[in-house]
C-alpha cells in the first residue's frame, strides 16, 4: 500500500488571520485615512454633518464625512475581531490534531 500523506492547510489559516485583522480594523483605517486626506488638503471634518472639502476641483466632503463616521463601526468590528481571534486558534488546533491523527492512521509498516 502506498501512504497518502496530505499537506496541512497553513495558507488558509494565515489568510483567515489576515482577513480577520483587516475586517476588524477597517473602520479605523477608513477614519484615519479620511482624517489624513482632509488634513493634507486643509479641510475640517465633523461627525455631525458633511463639510465642503474641495480636492482637485471636486467636493469630497460627503465621502470624507462617511469615512470619518465609520469609526463608530469599530464598536462592533473590534470585539468581533477579538472573538474571532480567540476562536481561530481553537479551530486551528482541532484541525491540526485531526490532520495528524489521519496521517498517522494512513501510515503502513509494510516493506
Amino acid at each position: 500500500m502506498v501512504s497518502t500523506k496530505s499537506r496541512f492547510a497553513w495558507k488558509r489559516y494565515f489568510i483567515a488571520l489576515i482577513a480577520l485583522i483587516v475586517a476588524a480594523t477597517s473602520p479605523l483605517i477608513a477614519t484615519f485615512s479620511a482624517e489624513g486626506i482632509a488634513a493634507a488638503n486643509g479641510c475640517a471634518l465633523s461627525e455631525g454633518y458633511a463639510k465642503t472639502c474641495v480636492i482637485i476641483g471636486i467636493d469630497w466632503g460627503g465621502i470624507l464625512h462617511v469615512l470619518n463616521v465609520a469609526a463608530w463601526w469599530s464598536i462592533i468590528t473590534l470585539p468581533a475581531g477579538v472573538i474571532g481571534a480567540m476562536i481561530l486558534p481553537v479551530v486551528f488546533v482541532v484541525h491540526f490534531g485531526i490532520h495528524l491523527f489521519r496521517n498517522r492512521s494512513n501510515r503502513t509498516d509494510a516493506p
